[in-house]
C-alpha cells in the first residue's frame, strides 16, 4: 500500500511523505505507482526547477519526503493539483492508497 501523509501548519502545506508500493502489478509495471510517482515527481521537479517555493526533499527506496519551509500562489496551486491527483488515484484504487492529513506540527524537518 502507498502511504501520503500530508502536513498543515496554518492551512499550508508543509511536508509530504510518500512511502510504500501500491502492489497492484510487479514492480516496473504498476500504474498506481506509476501514476503517484509521476504526479509527485513533476510537480517538485517544477517548484524546484522553477524557484517556485524553499523546500528541501529526502528521497530512499519507496519513499520520498519533501518539506515546504515557504508557500508562493503558484505552489500552493501545484501542491493542491498533486493532493487531489493523488485522490483521484486513490478513488479508483481504494485497497492500494492511503491518504492521512494532520495538522503539520509534529513534522521532522529534513
Amino acid at each position: 500500500m502507498i502511504k501520503v501523509i500530508i502536513s498543515y501548519k496554518a492551512k499550508k502545506v508543509v511536508k509530504i511523505e510518500i512511502s510504500g508500493h501500491a502492489a497492484y502489478a510487479a514492480s516496473g509495471h504498476d500504474i498506481v505507482c506509476a501514476g503517484v510517482s509521476s504526479l509527485v515527481f513533476s510537480t517538485l521537479i517544477y517548484l524546484e526547477k522553477h524557484k517556485l517555493v524553499q523546500m528541501k526533499t529526502l528521497e530512499r527506496a519507496n519513499h520520498i519526503q519533501a518539506v515546504f519551509d515557504t508557500e508562493t500562489e503558484i505552489s500552493k496551486h501545484l501542491l493542491q493539483a498533486l493532493i487531489e491527483g493523488i485522490q483521484l488515484i486513490q478513488h479508483e484504487y481504494p485497497q492500494r492508497i492511503k491518504i492521512m492529513e494532520n495538522g503539520g506540527d509534529t513534522y521532522v524537518k529534513i
